[in-house]
């Protein structure tokens, strides 16, 4: 450990305290900074007069308001620098130091919004948290290093990028679309979503779709959002995607379709699991409750909350519309477009590649039917999703044939 010239010149130093107990205090308080940054402060805007003839201006608060606002964040700021002073050997360390400064401006006019520059001011504490919360596992420590379980997976999986990942039966994609709908308002880039029967959120072209499945749990950190349906109990692929989100411990949160009971809740995600459905009573909680979660995932900065409220009841509004009906047995969605069963287009395809006998790639398909390469692409993916054809090469060269 390098040696103090002075006592006010900080210096590197090693941890004193368990890594675990770290990682989930640090975690904390990068969480608790949420509603420290939705706190509302009513301000308005005054204009002055300065000498020789200049406009200034300054803003009022709310008296209260703003009083609460600054004892929350100083409540949440001296924990912080606590918890730096308290988790090394040498209380005057680099990274108290480095905290402390993380998000200050270096330069005041006297004409800011002083309750929104120190709201960004706590967005780059944040950001310093989580940095040193991705290399914590590499900071020298007095304590065992081994004492932190399985610390390469836990930095491995904190480098990973932070991924959506909508499981769910093709019959629901109306479901999946008025969630992306909700998980777009919330601020969620449209890159960070994963959801096979949606155009944009799906498979890329020409790539082999179980291979696509099987990298985003591989290659992403996930949070999986699952759609319960009877239909969805009847998917190998979706029942995979349940059990290979319950083996990688992958965060996630269950909706119902209207159609579907609690007691048809099988597999990993048991009966009893907390879920939103439409129509039951506490959906405003469970909402609120998904709204924080998914804020957390991407650390997201705060929306208006009468965006959300839209958003929200337009979400709620638009799922209990669907309308499900039983026909021998299958429960299908009323829809324009029923992806349960095979369209015109589909059968077409199947037909073709029945006449033909072979493996056939995309580009023959398109020719045939006289479609866009997109649109043949989607009915492509649909069919396989369905487990009517298969895809066979490479994803650069790829055919499909039959299953």
């Amino acid at each position: 450990m390098a040696k103090r010239k002075d006592n006010d010149e900080p210096i590197d130093s090693y941890l004193v305290k368990d890594k675990n107990e770290i990682i989930n205090l640090i975690s904390k308080q990068i969480n608790a900074a949420i509603p420290l940054l939705e706190m509302e402060v009513k301000k308005q805007k005054v204009v002055d007069t300065v000498p020789f003839g200049g406009q200034g201006e300054h803003w009022i608060y709310d008296k209260k308001q703003k009083e609460d606002f600054y004892a929350a964040y100083s409540l949440w700021d001296d924990f912080n620098k606590e918890l730096f002073t308290r988790m090394f050997a040498d209380a005057n360390n680099t990274d108290k130091h480095r905290y402390e400064s993380a998000g200050e401006k270096m330069f005041w006019s006297g004409h800011e919004d002083y309750v929104e520059e120190q709201k960004k001011t706590i967005r780059g504490k944040v950001n310093y948290l989580k940095g040193f919360l991705n290399r914590v596992v590499l900071i020298p420590s007095k304590i065992d290093d081994n004492n932190i379980l399985d610390k390469d997976n836990f930095h491995e999986t904190r480098m990973k990028k932070p991924k959506i990942f909508i499981s769910h039966k093709t019959e629901d994609s109306n479901y999946a679309k008025a969630i992306i709908a909700m998980l777009v308002a919330l601020g969620v880039n449209h890159k960070d979503i994963f959801c096979s029967s949606v155009d944009g959120y799906g498979i890329p072209f020409g790539r082999n779709i179980f291979d696509t499945l099987h990298n985003q749990f591989d290659d992403y950190r996930l949070f999986v959002i699952f759609i319960h349906s009877p239909r969805y109990y009847k998917s190998a692929i979706s029942l995979n995607e349940m059990g290979a989100a319950w083996i990688l411990r992958s965060e996630h949160r269950s909706f119902l379709t209207s159609d579907c009971e609690f007691s048809m809740l099988t597999g990993v995600i048991h009966r009893d699991e907390i879920a939103f459905k439409a129509g039951q009573k506490d959906t405003e909680h469970l909402l609120h409750d998904f709204r924080h979660d998914i804020r957390t995932f991407f650390s997201l900065d705060g929306i208006n909350d009468a965006i959300w409220d839209s958003a929200k009841n337009e979400f709620v509004e638009k799922v209990k519309s669907f309308d499900y009906q039983s026909d021998d047995n299958e429960t299908t969605l009323s829809a324009k477009e029923d992806v349960g069963v095979l369209n015109d287009s589909q059968k077409s395809v199947i037909e073709y590649m029945k006449q033909v006998g072979r493996d056939v790639k995309m580009s023959e398909i398109s020719s045939y039917m006289g479609l866009s390469m997109a649109s043949t692409s989607r009915i492509i993916r649909q069919l396989a999703l369905r487990g009517v054809i298969v895809s066979i090469g490479t994803p650069k060269y790829c055919k499909y044939r039959l299953a």
